[in-house]
């Protein structure tokens, strides 16, 4: 940590390649900004129900 600021030589190396305020943003933890908990949430819920319902009652064709 550099001035208050994590991976700092990281930051300073693409600096020259990245907007300044991407380059020097704060850091954000993934599963506050970065949508994934959401996501992986409704992929579980969309198992659950699949997991949980009743056995299909349509009749089985070919007998």
């Amino acid at each position: 940590m550099h001035a208050g600021r994590e991976k700092h030589h990281l930051r300073l190396a693409v600096s020259d390649h990245l907007p300044h305020r991407i380059a020097w943003r704060r850091k954000v933890a993934v599963h506050h900004g970065g949508g994934l908990q959401a996501g992986v949430i409704k992929l579980l819920a969309a198992d659950a129900q699949e997991w949980t319902a009743p056995p299909s009652t349509a009749p089985v064709s070919g007998s």
